[in-house]
């Protein structure tokens, strides 16, 4: 999937790769939103990591949860360590009577960026293309 020279001109004038735009079309960003959205700005994250080292949740886990997991930094700082993962039972025993298995829930919900709602009960596409 390869971006033509105005996307390329477009991307670059709102200070964004080639390489960004592209991993966001193909985590299910639409093509315009892809390249106009601002990147991300990191927060300054001393204050709420030392809230999360006073809760026993060292400082790499912290930004683990931001940076891979997508937690808020209050999240990352005060949800207990297993704590997140309890909260979506219910939604993964959801997907599994969704016949959608806990791998593929979890891909929908950190790779993908898909909602929990969306991720537990959107079908899977079994249909396997017919050779020509």
């Amino acid at each position: 999937m390869a971006l033509t020279i105005k996307e390329r001109i477009q991307a670059k004038n709102n200070g964004l790769t080639e390489v960004c735009v592209i991993s966001r079309i193909r985590r299910g960003w639409n093509r315009q939103t892809a390249l106009t959205a601002p990147k991300r700005t990191k927060q300054p994250r001393s204050e709420w990591c030392e809230i999360a080292i006073k809760n026993g949740i060292s400082e790499r886990l912290f930004n683990q949860r931001i940076d891979a997991l997508g937690f808020t930094q209050e999240e990352a700082a005060t949800t207990p360590k297993g704590g997140r993962r309890n909260s979506l039972k219910k939604w993964i025993e959801l997907a599994e009577q969704n016949g959608i298995s806990k791998p593929t829930f979890d891909k929908r919900m950190y790779a993908l960026d898909w909602d929990k709602e969306k991720a537990a009960t959107e079908p899977l596409h079994t249909e396997r293309r017919k050779n020509k």
